[in-house]
């Protein structure tokens, strides 16, 4: 079905990451630990696939992700592999999948912030714009 004005159609794919279901081997780090203990969740982790591009291996394209590390926010490939990850596609415009691009270009770089995703399972915050974790990653 067309989309209004011509537009075609796009998508964006959450990418969630659910502990491994024998965490208690040591292979998970133990961050990831305590935010699904205290979520009461296998899930610790949350990236976005936007658009429906890919690589020259079919890997996915402008994947969006934040972790705790000097990257911070990047923009980067995903395989699709790993076999903790869960995938869940909606269906958007392309002009909607282009603004978040855009959008997503202008927060590469960006620091993780520690404190925003701690506090957040009592007193989530609203983000200034200047650090991200990764569920507090959310169009201002």
């Amino acid at each position: 079905m067309p989309f209004i004005d011509g537009d075609q159609g796009s998508s964006v794919t959450m990418i969630l990451y659910a502990i491994d279901k024998d965490w208690w081997k040591g292979r998970e780090p133990f961050l990831n630990l305590v935010a699904a203990a205290a979520q009461l969740s296998s899930f610790t982790h949350v990236e976005l696939a936007i658009g429906e591009g890919s690589g020259s291996h079919g890997e996915m394209v402008n994947v969006l992700r934040v972790f705790n590390d000097a990257v911070g926010v990047e923009l980067t490939n995903r395989t699709g592999k790993n076999p903790n990850y869960q995938y869940v596609q909606i269906g958007c415009s392309e002009k909607a999948a282009n603004a978040m691009i855009g959008w997503a270009r202008r927060q590469v770089g960006k620091p993780f912030s520690s404190t925003g995703m701690a506090r957040s399972i009592l007193w989530p915050r609203v983000t200034d714009g200047s650090s991200f974790y990764c569920a507090g990653m959310h169009i201002l």
